[in-house]
């Protein structure tokens, strides 16, 4: 794979910081305590499941603390009452994978840099297909992931996450997939494969047909659809209902089905999650609120967008190995703010670039960033001649030469330096993004806001190309 880099300005750094106050509304003081931060500090926030499982449960110190947390809040509903369930009420995704799916009010989306957006969890999708095909008869869906369904109309994906290999389900039939194909088609009982998953689809008349379309030894699949302006999302946590949009509150029981008393009704103990106009994430617990005087507290706090997390009992935040306010029970799921070590994100021409192996990382004030695909996306045909330790880029009249170790590259033959010069790490080959991708006639901007370098080039020519000769380009 082929990595650049590009020289970024240190970030206006605010830290991570932690408050104690009183918010006074019309119907009393109100005690906040929350921990506050910008995306682009050196911070990831993201969902932490209970032992690592579904249905399972853990203190919120414990979960932070084998995350080697800064801080932590309770994350979504779950069902306490009962041990033998103990399962989240609404959706968690971790690094892109969606480890438990039942609905939820609203659901809390965390892009690249800790961008987070609010969105209708009705809006995302299980869909799934057979033998490479998306389409009808070969397709399929499901209501749910990692959650015991409750009648036979269900159809839902079990995973490694889930709490126990062995499944149960009388009355359902379950396609068991190892390694993306149908090993075995069984009745009421099966292990989910250590590599795979489980579709366990309930017997009844409607779904008879799409329990017909799978055969042992096909090939399945399936992925979450989000809506088209989610699409870069790496992490997800629902639960609800919304408190404020755009600076104003917007709490629609009606509109997110909540009919429980204890959200509807009465007064507890609250957790949130929001952030301000310039981006600051605040995350809290506010004591003895309605979640209307909870919305009216956040707007005090001058966020723009909220939503309420699990309260009650499940309430909890931690900082800094303490807790501000203490859970009065184990939870199921957690959201973390971990270290990162934090880099830019980059799009061509409004398309963010996605990365695989190679990971940024920063050296002497330069952000080195893997872009193999932003040659690609600018046009650029990429050879690695082995015997020279050299990159080749071309596109169109203009041919880049970036021997490895050499602050001075050619370009059309004419010796220019750089601000770094072109280093192997790791197997892959790191050379500086502005001067190359102004060497191919794109411009490139910083937006400190969305941590996002933006590179902009006329009519890129083709999407892939180049010459893979050395694993160094893969």
């Amino acid at each position: 794979m082929l990595v650049v880099a590009f020289l970024i300005s240190p970030a206006s750094a605010q830290g991570v910081n932690s408050a104690e106050i009183s918010v006074q509304l019309s119907t009393g003081s109100k005690s906040v305590k929350y921990v506050s931060f910008h995306p682009s500090e050196q911070v990831e926030l993201k969902p932490v499941l209970a032992e690592n499982k579904v249905g399972c449960t853990e203190s919120l110190q414990s979960m932070a603390d084998r995350q080697q947390g800064i801080a932590a809040i309770n994350g979504s509903f779950f069902n306490a009452y009962d041990q033998k369930d103990l399962q989240p009420m609404g959706n968690i995704m971790i690094d892109k994978i969606m480890l438990h799916y039942r609905g939820g009010p609203t659901t809390l989306g965390i892009s690249p840099n800790n961008i987070l957006s609010f969105i209708s969890s009705t809006d995302i999708k299980i869909c799934g297909g057979i033998n490479g095909s998306r389409q009808w008869p070969n397709n399929w869906y499901a209501w749910f992931i990692n959650h015991v369904p409750n009648s036979t109309q269900e159809i839902v994906i079990f995973t490694p996450s889930f709490r126990q290999p062995h499944l149960k389900l009388p009355g359902f039939t379950l396609i068991v997939v190892s390694n993306g194909k149908v090993t075995a088609i069984q009745s009421e009982q099966a292990v989910i494969p250590a590599q795979g998953f489980i579709i366990a689809i309930g017997g009844s008349q409607q779904n008879q047909e799409i329990i017909s379309r799978f055969q042992v030894g096909d090939q399945a699949e399936y992925w979450m659809e989000f809506p088209r302006t989610e699409s870069n999302l790496i992490h997800s946590l629902s639960a609800g209902p919304k408190l404020l949009t755009r600076g104003q509150v917007d709490i629609d029981f009606a509109r997110e089905k909540i009919t429980d008393p204890k959200l509807v009704t009465y007064a507890g103990q609250r957790s949130f999650i929001g952030y301000k106009a310039d981006g600051t994430v605040i995350m809290g617990t506010v004591s003895d609120v309605t979640i209307q005087e909870l919305a009216e507290v956040l707007l005090k706090l001058a966020l723009t967008e909220a939503m309420n997390l699990d309260g009650g009992a499940s309430s909890g935040l931690y900082y800094k190995g303490h807790y501000m306010t203490a859970p009065g029970r184990d939870i199921s799921n957690s959201l973390i703010l971990v270290p990162s070590s934090r880099t830019p994100g980059i799009s061509v021409n409004g398309q963010q670039i996605t990365f695989s192996e190679a990971k940024p990382f920063i050296q002497h004030g330069t952000t080195m960033v893997p872009v193999r695909g932003v040659f690609e996306a600018l046009g650029a045909d990429i050879e690695w001649i082995n015997e020279t330790s050299t990159v080749v880029a071309r596109r169109r009249d203009t041919t880049i030469i970036l021997p490895v170790g050499d602050p001075f590259a050619e370009i059309n033959g004419t010796r220019k330096e750089m601000q770094q010069a072109p280093i192997n790490k790791d197997g892959h080959v790191y050379i500086p993004l502005r001067f190359v991708s102004e060497a191919l006639d794109a411009t490139v901007q910083w937006n400190e806001k969305s941590y996002m370098v933006n590179i902009t080039c006329a009519a890129t020519a083709h999407l892939y190309g180049g010459q893979k000769t050395s694993p160094m380009l893969l």
